[in-house]
């Protein structure tokens, strides 16, 4: 029994050795020695190394910004993923050796797999693509191969191919990284912009509309707050601080654009009225895609604003999916009324991933873009906007925290969508969405400290 376990343990040891060797050899050892003959910092070899480790095939972006040429990513790369593979194999034959109940397991599926010759006799070339499948990557792959009994020598090479193409792929678009980021960004604003207003108009039924919009003094204090004030307080700002066309023009949206499609879920946080709230999330959103078409012009006559395609475009992305939205919840109440949380969801998705596209593209530009002045003008607004709703409000509370979040959080939906579709600066779209994060960030920090003074006393 002793001598048993001894002689498994040594076994162990043995394969576990062979794996270490082979990894510090082929992933290590080889592309240090490559990049020594070549010129190579050994520092830059071992950090694609170790990300490779992290990222899998996802690692020569890291490589790029270190400096390394394309070839050089790919041979260290195709190094790695050799040592890996193999180290893994030899792992899996130790762990087969120490295990009695894993050998009887492989072997009842190896006789399942013998009524299926194909299968074994080209299995191992399906490695090529099951090493693109995330979360199965190079770890994966072998460890499939050795299960399956597949033969070893086929079940590398192509695990190793499989890895190495997507590598040259994701190298591929890392050269591109940007364009395809700003292509995600604005693909995401098309998205956030058509699912929030579905969700808007699926959250509301028609017979609420008329009995919100009785209030008159409501209303009339909403179209002051957001369509003379914000506005004005955007043009001083802009001409006050003297800021560059691009982010007067993105600064002007963000004034002009009200009637923010969530507004009835940010009022939510500081416990207020979910319908009310979405009726003028609603009402403001329609003024908005027609009055920006007049304050623009008004408050930036010299600039040229392409109507031809913002129009059909804010009926499109936004007028069209809201009226749908009504349109199916006077209809169909309860698929409305299941999907509307979905919709929700996909949009704030949707908006995250548009700002972190953009900020990751114009990043190490983002202080030349914006400034200290844009960021200024961004963070005035937001401020100067929260007290025009909070002083509007009165002593209402209900009303108040409707006010300040309605007029306080600007359309992002259309600001965005006119940036984009509207001029091609791309210091309008930076703008737009800095001052987008600025109030959503301040608005939540808001809402925890209306939501804690609401709170009862325990």
């Amino acid at each position: 029994m002793d001598d048993n376990g001894s002689r498994t343990r040594r076994v162990i040891l043995k394969h576990l050795s062979k794996a270490l060797l082979l990894f510090i050899g082929f992933a290590m050892a080889i592309p240090l020695l490559i990049g020594a003959l070549s010129g190579m910092d050994s520092a830059q070899v071992l950090t694609l190394i170790t990300s490779a480790f992290v990222l899998q095939a996802a690692a020569p972006p890291i490589g790029l910004a270190i400096g390394l040429s394309p070839l050089a990513i790919i041979v260290i790369m195709t190094c790695f993923a050799i040592g890996i593979v193999m180290a893994i194999l030899e792992i899996c034959d130790g762990l087969a050796a120490s295990s009695a109940r894993v050998r009887n397991w492989i072997d009842k599926l190896g006789k399942i797999t013998d009524k299926h010759p194909i299968i074994k006799k080209y299995g191992a070339v399906s490695c090529l693509f099951i090493a693109w499948i995330p979360g199965v990557g190079v770890y994966g792959t072998p460890v499939i191969a050795w299960i399956m009994k597949w033969k070893r020598l086929p079940s590398i090479i192509f695990t190793v191919a499989g890895f190495v193409i997507a590598a040259i792929f994701v190298l591929f678009f890392a050269s591109k990284i940007n364009e395809v980021l700003l292509f995600a960004s604005y693909a995401g604003i098309i998205i956030f912009a058509i699912t929030s207003m579905l969700a808007l108009g699926f959250s509301l039924q028609r017979n609420d509309i008329p009995g919100t919009l009785q209030d008159k003094k409501l209303v009339l204090l909403f179209l002051i707050a957001n369509f003379v004030l914000v506005p004005l307080v955007a043009y001083l700002l802009m001409t006050g601080l003297s800021l560059p066309e691009g982010l007067s023009i993105g600064l002007i949206l963000m004034g002009a654009a009200a009637g923010v499609p969530f507004l009835p879920r940010i009022v939510q946080v500081g416990g207020e009225n979910y319908t009310r709230a979405g009726v003028m999330a609603l009402f403001l959103t329609v003024l908005s895609t027609v009055s920006v078409l007049f304050i623009l012009p008004a408050l930036l006559p010299g600039v040229m604003i392409n109507y031809l395609v913002i129009i059909p475009a804010l009926i499109l992305l936004l007028l069209l999916p809201l009226l749908v939205g009504l349109l199916v919840r006077s209809r169909k109440e309860q698929t409305a009324i299941k999907f509307a949380p979905w919709l929700s969801k996909i949009s704030y998705a949707a908006i995250i991933a548009s700002f972190g596209a953009v900020f990751w593209v114009y990043f190490h530009e983002l202080s030349q873009i914006v400034g200290t002045l844009g960021f200024i003008a961004a963070v005035v607004l937001i401020l100067v906007a929260i007290g025009i709703g909070w002083l509007f409000g009165g002593n209402d509370p209900g009303k108040r925290s409707l006010l300040v979040f309605g007029t306080a959080q600007r359309n992002l939906a259309i600001a965005a969508v006119i940036a984009v579709l509207g001029f091609p600066d791309h210091s309008v779209l930076v703008m737009v969405m800095v001052t987008g994060v600025i109030g959503m960030v301040l608005l939540v920090v808001l809402g925890k400290l209306l939501r804690r003074k609401m709170a009862p006393a325990s």
